[in-house]
C-alpha cells in the first residue's frame, strides 16, 4: 500500500472509504483536497478493483476462513 499511495496504510484505508462514501452517496470524490494521497480516481478505482479480486481468490482458497469472518 505504501508504495502505491502516499500515506500510511491505516490513513490510505480510512481514505478508501471516504472515497466509496463519497461514490455511494451521489458526491463527487475530492482528489484535490481530502483525498489528494490516493492520487486519483483512476488509481484509487484500480487499487479497490485489485483488492475485490484478491479477496475472491482467498474466499476460493479458504472458504471457512471468509465464512467466519462473515459470522463475527
Amino acid at each position: 500500500i505504501t508504495k502505491t499511495f502516499a500515506a500510511k496504510p491505516d490513513e490510505v484505508w480510512s481514505l478508501l472509504y471516504e472515497f466509496r462514501s463519497a461514490i455511494a452517496h451521489g458526491g463527487e470524490p475530492d482528489f484535490e483536497k481530502s483525498l489528494n494521497a490516493l492520487g486519483s480516481y483512476e488509481k484509487a478505482l484500480n487499487f479497490l478493483i485489485c483488492i475485490v479480486k484478491a479477496l475472491i481468490r482467498h474466499s476460493l482458497r479458504e472458504p471457512e476462513l471468509m465464512r467466519d469472518l462473515k459470522a463475527v
